[in-house]
């Protein structure tokens, strides 16, 4: 579309210069300093734009800057800083989260790895608990939490979660 807008524009201006010839010294450079003025926008525009894109984190921290409200965002920067082994940043960031999607069962369940992680393993068994409350049927909500279980010496009741999950999402 925006290749056949600008041949558009071209040709209506090559006709508009053609049909007045006395104009054509004074408008073909100042059409050619306006293409370049455009152009020149979109190379900077362009630039600032990979800076952001330039990984997960960069992305989603330039979200949470201009949506500081998107709570969702704030979970999503808080995942980059977990992928990091930045347990302490991230639960800071899950925190600023909740304070905007306070019933978001996804959300709980990272608060639950990583507050597990800074080893407040009855604190991250609430988190999960909580996610399995907010959305019963949420596949990854058994699933991390039958993690959770084995890893903390209840396996049996790890199995339960587990086969929950596989029944909610057979992919699993």
């Amino acid at each position: 579309l925006s290749l056949a807008v600008v041949w558009g524009v071209a040709l209506h201006t090559h006709r508009w210069l053609a049909a007045r010839t006395h104009l054509r010294p004074v408008m073909l450079p100042a059409v050619g300093l306006l293409a370049l003025l455009v152009l020149g926008g979109h190379v900077v525009g362009t630039y600032q734009r990979n800076t952001v894109w330039r990984s997960a984190e960069t992305l989603w921290r330039d979200v949470v800057e201009k949506s500081p409200a998107n709570g969702r965002a704030w979970m999503n920067y808080g995942l980059t800083q977990m992928a990091q082994g930045k347990y302490a940043e991230a639960k800071r960031l899950f925190e600023q989260a909740q304070r905007y999607s306070p019933n978001y069962a996804h959300l709980e369940v990272n608060l639950g790895i990583v507050t597990d992680r800074l080893g407040e393993s009855a604190v991250a068994e609430q988190h999960f608990q909580r996610a399995l409350f907010l959305q019963p049927e949420f596949a990854d909500g058994h699933y991390y939490y039958a993690q959770w279980l084995v890893q903390h010496a209840r396996a049996g009741e790890g199995i339960q979660h587990l086969q929950r999950a596989v029944a909610l999402s057979p992919g699993l």
